[in-house]
């Protein structure tokens, strides 16, 4: 093999020259191949992987008032939508490393509270470089039922277009990577959402919240001492606490009230209202 090429040639070279030349020679040759697995397995990390292709469905039943979304992934771009059509079901389409899956499970031991789990798992083996990059999951989400979002991603893009969806909760966890939220114009009522906020957390990462000028939100956000400059809408104010901050609507006249829990200690915070 080419490190067994190394470990002779550098034998041969420092043998007589440098004091236990067959012990330095074999670390030299240790170093050189943990590099270049190194390099190779990081500059593969960022390459999209097409090789595997998952589609999956469930079918809701038309019993269930409240459908809870699990999604776990990990070096993945999550795209997250509202289904264009009646349809109650949560579809969509995973590309990427053959060295992953997905599994898929349904919770009705609570009906009429439906609880639907997407988790993408990875080999435990040591990955083949040839799989070693990055996936790609579109879910598509009934827009004609209530629906609370609980989502991880280790590292990846995560976009959610909910702007049809009628979202109770929502719980965003990023370890790494930028997330854009399309927020829906809709009033929770299965949850108190003043008592019970959705929390968002990027620990690595910025984020991008699409308001409809037709509500009014509350963003109570914490840096962790960043200091990082907040950027908002004209129509929001940056009302400041013993914490760090709460961007609110200057007047809210909106019936439609959200209120999210932001943590953001390595990115940006921004606030963007969708015109009409």
């Amino acid at each position: 093999s080419p490190i067994l090429l190394v470990l002779i040639g550098l034998s041969l070279l420092l043998r007589g020259r440098v004091p236990f030349g067959g012990i330095v020679a074999l670390v030299l040759s240790v170093a050189i191949a943990g590099g270049v697995a190194t390099y190779a397995y990081s500059s593969r990390a960022n390459q999209a992987r097409t090789e595997n292709q998952i589609a999956f469905e469930q079918i809701i039943d038309d019993s269930a008032t409240l459908l809870v979304i699990n999604i776990d992934i990990t070096q993945t771009d999550l795209t997250l939508r509202s289904r264009t059509n009646n349809q109650r079901a949560v579809s969509g389409l995973y590309i990427g490393s053959e060295d992953s899956a997905l599994a898929t499970t349904l919770d009705t031991s609570a009906a009429p509270t439906i609880e639907y789990t997407l988790v993408e798992e990875k080999s435990e083996q040591f990955p083949r470089l040839i799989a070693v990059g990055r996936g790609n999951i579109t879910v598509d989400v009934p827009s004609n039922m209530a629906v609370a979002l609980n989502i991880i991603v280790d590292d990846g893009l995560t976009t959610l277009s909910l702007g049809d969806l009628q979202l109770e909760r929502l719980t965003l966890t990023i370890q790494r990577g930028d997330a854009a939220v399309n927020l829906p114009n809709y009033q929770p009522i299965s949850l108190n959402p003043s008592e019970r906020p959705s929390e968002i957390s990027l620990q690595n990462g910025d984020l991008t919240l699409l308001v409809p000028n037709e509500i009014d939100v509350r963003v109570a956000f914490d840096r962790r001492g960043s200091g990082v400059a907040v950027q908002y809408d004209s129509l929001y104010i940056d009302q400041r606490d013993t914490v760090d901050g709460i961007l609110r609507r200057e007047i809210e006249t909106s019936d439609v009230r959200l209120y999210f829990d932001v943590l953001i200690p390595r990115g940006q915070l921004r606030l963007d209202v969708i015109q009409d």
